[in-house]
């Protein structure tokens, strides 16, 4: 958020000092992490946990292409948040996974995602691979 407040305001700066935007404008990526993972459909050639990440990190760089700079937002699973008792009451069925890069992917994405522990421990291991 401070980098889009940045921009605007350096922006502002630009256009009231010298009366034209500067040509080198700061453009800043914001993604939503979960929003993406969630929205990937697994394919036959993911027959692992580590497939889905790096499919993960191949379509998150793709969308960083144009951008001088990207923050990519994970989720909190906090166990005592009022947000994930409502996930908890919200999901039917949740089935808590035991994350590793080697797990096999024989369950559907919604099914893997279904419990707030599984998400946390999927978010630590895709933002480890992000910065690797």
């Amino acid at each position: 958020m401070h980098a889009v407040e940045m921009a605007k305001a350096q922006e502002y700066h630009s256009t009231s000092v010298l009366g034209t935007v500067a040509a080198h404008q700061l453009r800043t990526l914001i993604v939503d992490a979960m929003a993406v993972l969630q929205s990937m459909k697994k394919t036959p050639a993911m027959k692992k946990l580590l497939d889905l990440e790096d499919a993960f990190i191949k379509w998150t760089e793709w969308m960083m292409e144009g951008y001088n700079e990207v923050r990519v937002v994970f989720d909190r699973y906090l166990d005592r948040s009022l947000k994930n008792m409502t996930r908890q009451k919200r999901a039917t069925t949740s089935t808590e996974f035991e994350i590793h890069p080697d797990m096999k992917l024989t369950m559907f994405l919604k099914e893997l995602l279904s419990a707030s522990r599984s998400q946390s421990r999927l978010t630590a291991m895709f933002a480890q691979g992000l910065i690797c």
